[in-house]
Formats: C-alpha cells, structure tokens, sequence
C-alpha cells in the first residue's frame, strides 16, 4: 500500500489537495455564515471571546498596569486575570470585529496544525518518500481536531516546538531559527495551559540526557531557558499577580475539587480511562481505540520480527503517566491543597493538554509499522477511515455550520443570535443612561451575553476574581444556594461561574412555565453592590413582593430571548 501510493502520487499534490479538502470541510462555512456561524459555547462564547471582547470595548487590551481594575464585571477584575495584550489573538480581536477575529483565528489554528505536524514528522522520523502519505494524512488528521481555537496554538502549535527542541537535542538545523520558533510560541499560545508542562517534560529530558551522555547540551538548555523568558514576558501580568505581593486574592484559593466531585477510587480511576479512550473536550475529544488496535498490533509486530520498539513505547508510557497522574493530581489537592496554596489553586494535570498530540504521533508511528506489510494494507486503511470519521464527527462547530450552510436547524445559537446586538440595544436605549452610572445581573441569560453587549455586570464567569466579591455576591443568593445543595457546593468549593441562582426559576424551567412567582434575593445587598437593574428570562409575576418594578418586555426577530427588564427599588 505504501509504495503503491507513492508511486502513483506525487507527495507535493497531495499535501495540496489534503489542505485544499480541509479548507473545504472546515473554513467554507465559516466564511459562507460569518456572523451567523455557530461558534461552541461552553468555555468559549461564555467566557474567552467574551473577555477579549470587553478588553477591547474597554479600551484595556493594551493596559500595561496588571493591578489596574475593568470595572466592567464584578465590580472590578485585574487586568492581570484577562489574556494578555501580547497575545496574537489578543490582536486579531483588537483589529476586527469578535466574529471575524474568531473565524481567522480558526483558520489559523488549524492549518499551523497541519504544517507544524508535517515539518515535524519529515523532519525527525519519515524521511523516506514512501511514507509521505502518511504523514500528510497524519497531519491532516492532527488539523481537524476539535480543539478549542480560541487557545492559539496551545494545542496547534506542539509539533513546531516539539521540532525545533529536536533540533537543539540532536544538534541538527539552524540554531537561530530553532530559537527564533521558541521564542515566539508563547505569545500564541495559553502560557499556564501548556508552558509549566512543557518545561518539566523538556527538563526531565534534558537530565536524562546529561546522565546518558555525560555531557551537558547548551543549545537545548538555551532553548528551555529561552522559552522560560518569553513565557514570562508574554504573561507578565499574570505571573506579576501571581507572585508578587499585590493584596488580591483569588477566589480559586477556596477552590476543593476533591470534595466537589465527591472523590472517591472508583470515580479517580473512571477519570482516567475516560480521559485515556476520549481525551478531553478543551483539547479536541477524540476516540483513541482505533489508534490503540493499531498500537498493539504495531507493537507485536515489532516483538515478533525483532524491530526497534522504543518510540512506540515511550509514547504509549507518556499517555498512561499523564492519564494516571490526571486522577492522582486529585488526591494531591486533597491532602496537600491547604499546604500548598498553588497546588490547589492551578490545575497541574493539565498534562492531558498535550495527549492529542501524542496519540496522532502514535497512530503515525504505529500505522507505518503496520503499513509495511501487504496483507494488512485494507485493514489499515478501513482502521485510518474510521478514524478520521470519528474525529470530524466530534467537531461540534463544523458538523452543526455545515447543517446551517444545507438549510437545516440547530439545537444551539448562532454568534449573532447568542449574543443578539440587536435585542439589547434595545434594552440600552430604554434605559438611557451611561452604562458605567449602573450595574445589573442576569436570571436565566447568560451575564456573558450582557457583558460582551456593554453593560456592567455584577455577575460573570471568571478564571480568577477577588475572593472578598465573591463572599458579598453570594449573601445576594444565599437563601436559594441553602435550599439547593448541590448548588452551594458548585458555588462555594468553586464559584467561578458567579452567577444569580434562583430555586424558583429553576423550577418554572423544570415545568416549561412561563413565569416566575418571586425571587428570594437579598436586593439590599444587590444595592450595595451598586446593582440598579436587573434582566431576566422569564416574567416575575409579583415584582413588588421581592423590591422590583417593572420595566418593559424586549424581544427581537434575530434573538431567541425573551428579556425581562426590571428596577431595584
């Protein structure tokens, strides 16, 4: 099969017609829908375009003061906690409108995916001609991960880094542009997702190397400190907050994952087998039993005709480490959580970031070995095509935009309707005032969608915000968080998603009814907090009885809201 293909294919027109048929799959619809493009949500819509949104609006994507407050949310989140103004992304989104930035980004994201993977693989481990198939076909794979774009290259971008490190290891290339490719990867990249991985993997080689060698190689010891410096430069606000003594304290130092989850073996031990057969949904789910039928049969096929196995090996041990330490971080946090304040505080098994990377690096390695043999040339490529098809069917943005390009529906919003300019223009001019005079929450609407919209909210959805806030919000829904245990717990050994909890509206949605008898807020608080107003998704039907008046219903054509707006009394 291997040399069949490449006797009859030229590499070169290949590469062309795999990166044109991935343009074709995953860029046409974006670019056909633009604005009405369905983007993920979780993580993405609520959260990270969200954030780089209100920086943008705020005039503070470039703000150099890592202390200095966006009053937009919460009353005042660091500058620090927000993704840094040397970020790429944090670029696109200041020079284009939040959807075509995305879009662009995507696009990005995904083809460095595609050529990153492919120096890599040529350039270290298929040489030869013959395997050129493979690793286009590889790469091609690695590039339609489902991974969140919105991270840069923090997945995209390993095999690039992991190529110029194996120049420096094996002395091979340009120096000057192995190092350029280093210093450059943070500022594409989400530092605290990847980076601390990268330099304890890159430091146990390095060491390992010295006892192997006997000698101390400069060049990749200059390349993990190269790296280490321009992390820090790309993130120095964060780093700056982290460290320094600058009197915030995170909310995540309340944070008690163990107990949250309800640790037990049982559940530690599910954990990992699912992240060990699925991987995880920020990282682009993927289904590995393919990859792993093609690793054992690859692996026997090594021990029966005595071949070297090593490659295949580490690379299998590194994804049962990783997996293994994912449940194991959970009983570290536990025992040892309240010693060690960063332990709890940043989630060290993030290992599970690089898996992706691992298992298509696997699936190359061991399809080559399997490739080699005629008689199992159809068995390989039935095991290849449902790989692929098990990949794309996991991508939630392509499937449901290529559903939106043929005319039919979705269950989830468009970027346009999520976030409905329209509608809360609407609620904007009603209300007339400067939205930095007043603050608002949201019942039932996502504060993402207010917050990306201008206003100033009270609630929100942060990765890190003052602790001291985070005690005063909660007096607002207290009652409803002790009628709700598993709320209180949601909020109190986590609350990053600060949100207006109400156990009646969470009832009339239980019931499809269209309205809410009334709300248990402490609206004296709400007031003290500076809230003025507030929205909601379904009608209050006694505003009165709770310290509200009645404002007016908005809805608009392009918006699946119905909002409902209110005044503290």
């Amino acid at each position: 099969m291997i040399n069949n293909l490449s006797n009859n294919f030229n590499w070169v027109r290949v590469i062309k017609w795999a990166v044109i048929c991935a343009c074709i799959v995953y860029f046409f619809p974006f670019l056909i829908l633009g604005e009405n493009s369905y983007f993920t949500v979780h993580d993405n819509l609520d959260s990270e375009v969200q954030y780089l949104e209100v920086l943008k609006s705020s005039g503070t994507m470039y703000e150099t003061n890592g202390s200095a407050l966006i009053q937009n949310t919460m009353n005042g989140i660091p500058r620090a906690a927000y993704k840094s103004g040397l970020n790429f992304t944090s670029f696109l989104f200041s020079c284009f409108p939040a959807h075509m930035a995305y879009i662009l980004n995507f696009i990005f994201t995904h083809l460095f995916a595609f050529f990153g993977m492919y120096l890599m693989l040529t350039t270290h481990f298929f040489k030869d001609e013959k395997d050129k198939w493979l690793v286009v076909f590889a790469s091609f794979l690695f590039s339609i991960l489902p991974f969140y774009s919105i991270y840069g290259l923090t997945i995209a971008g390993q095999p690039l880094l992991f190529f110029a490190f194996l120049h420096l290891r094996n002395k091979t290339g340009k120096n000057r542009q192995n190092y350029l490719i280093i210093s450059l990867f943070p500022f594409f990249v989400i530092g605290y997702l990847v980076s601390p991985f990268a330099f304890i993997i890159l430091g146990i080689v390095w060491i390992m190397d010295l006892f192997r060698t006997k000698r101390i190689n400069i060049h990749f010891l200059i390349g993990i400190l190269l790296l280490l410096v321009f992390t820090l430069l790309a993130d120095y606000q964060m780093y700056g907050m982290t460290f320094a003594k600058t009197g915030f304290i995170s909310h995540r130092t309340e944070w008690d994952s163990a107990k949250l989850m309800g640790l037990t073996p049982s559940f530690a031990i599910q954990s990992s087998i699912t992240l060990f057969f699925e991987t995880s949904y920020h990282t682009g789910s993927m289904p590995t039993k393919v990859i792993l039928v093609l690793f054992l049969l690859a692996l026997s096929i090594c021990f029966i005709e005595k071949k070297d196995k090593r490659l295949l090996l580490t690379l299998f041990v590194s994804i049962i480490l990783i997996c293994a330490f994912y449940s194991i971080y959970f009983y570290l946090v536990k025992y040892f959580g309240n010693k060690i304040t960063l332990l709890k505080i940043f989630q060290w098994n993030r290992f599970s970031f690089i898996l992706p990377f691992l298992w298509i690096f696997i699936l190359t390695v061991s399809a080559a070995n399997v490739g080699r043999h005629k008689v199992l040339h159809f068995f390989l490529a039935i095991m290849l095509s449902f790989q692929t098809v098990y990949i794309i069917r996991k991508n939630k943005e392509v499937m449901n935009n290529w559903k939106l390009v043929l005319g039919k529906k979705i269950d989830e919003p468009t970027f346009a309707r999520f976030y409905s300019k329209d509608l809360f223009n609407k609620i904007e001019k009603f209300i007339n005032e400067p939205k930095s005079s007043y603050r608002l929450a949201s019942l039932g609407i996502n504060p993402a969608v207010t917050s990306f919209n201008g206003f100033y909210t009270l609630d929100g959805y942060q990765n890190s915000y003052d602790v001291n806030y985070k005690h005063e919000f909660r007096k607002i829904i207290k009652k409803d968080l002790e009628a709700d245990a598993e709320r209180r717990d949601y909020f109190d050994l986590w609350g990053s998603r600060c949100y207006l909890i109400s156990k009646e509206y969470i009832k009339s949605e239980s019931t499809a009814q269209t309205f809410v008898s009334k709300l248990d807020f402490d609206f004296e608080t709400y007031k003290k907090l500076g809230g003025k107003y507030l929205l909601s998704g379904k009608e209050i039907r006694y505003p009165d009885s709770c310290g509200l008046f009645f404002n007016q219903k908005f809805t608009d054509k392009n918006s699946d809201y119905i909002v409902y707006l209110y005044k503290v009394k």
